[in-house]
């Protein structure tokens, strides 16, 4: 019976750690303006396509001025999270470090 457990006992193990991480602290609040760069960051820094796809609603849209054609741009989340996924495939490695951020001023809510 002891030579059954002794390969089981090595000694020089570590033990386990007790302490569980919150992987959301590592990675920031995503209920602060900078929690959500923090993880936006993490996510292209380590071309980690899920981190991104978590940082998008079901319902969002990418819109953007195009100035050549005076027009207004749009895509889904869907075709945002391919596009970046793709996008992290290609590339060797990535950085992105923000300069500034600024939080949008409140919205009045109007009542119909």
């Amino acid at each position: 019976m002891l030579l059954l457990l002794a390969p089981a006992c090595y000694h020089f193990t570590p033990g386990v750690d007790e302490v569980t991480t919150d992987h959301k602290e590592l990675l920031g609040s995503s209920e602060t303006v900078r929690g959500f760069f923090d993880r936006f960051q993490a996510a292209y820094q380590q071309r980690d396509s899920t981190l991104y796809g978590q940082l998008l609603a079901p319902r969002f849209w990418f819109t953007y001025h195009d100035f050549v054609a005076n027009a207004d741009r749009s895509w889904t989340r869907d075709v945002d999270a391919n596009t970046t996924y793709r996008l992290f495939k290609a590339s060797r490695s990535t950085k992105l470090q923000w300069m500034q951020y600024l939080p949008a001023p409140a919205r009045s809510r109007r009542t119909r």
